[in-house]
């Protein structure tokens, strides 16, 4: 890769997040990765980018993604149960739907989105039959 390709992530600092940004980095890609305030670093690899963030703020996205050429949006609350769950409803559709209209609006050429698995749509769909 002769001249660095800016990446932006979302969920950098998750199980998943974690072990892509790793093979981002691996293969050259400069990476500006969002994580929330708090959110544990120790493991994310050097020379990342870190912004704090949060993909239900819209000008967080905005600010972050801007002059990236592609976007990995692996960020999702993957909690099974909230006292609320609007939270978790908030977070995965509308964090995502604020991701990708940012994207398109930064002119973003690609977007890679890890979509969340709620296993209990498979056990629903099991007991049914």
């Amino acid at each position: 890769m002769a001249k660095a390709t800016t990446v932006f992530m979302t969920g950098a600092s998750g199980f998943i997040g974690s072990a892509v940004l790793h093979r981002l980095v691996e293969a050259g890609f400069l990476v500006r990765a969002l994580v929330r305030p708090g959110s544990p670093r120790d493991h994310l690899p050097r020379g990342v980018r870190l912004v704090e963030g949060d993909i239900r703020d819209r000008e967080s996205i905005r600010s972050a993604i801007t002059g990236a050429r592609y976007v990995f949006h692996v960020a999702a609350d993957y909690r099974l149960w909230a006292r609320d769950r609007n939270e978790i409803l908030t977070t995965n559709i509308s964090g995502t739907r604020i991701v990708m209209e940012e994207a398109l609006r930064a002119g973003v050429e690609r977007v890679i989105y890890q979509q969340r698995r709620d296993p209990r749509a498979a056990a629903r769909r099991r007991a049914r039959r």
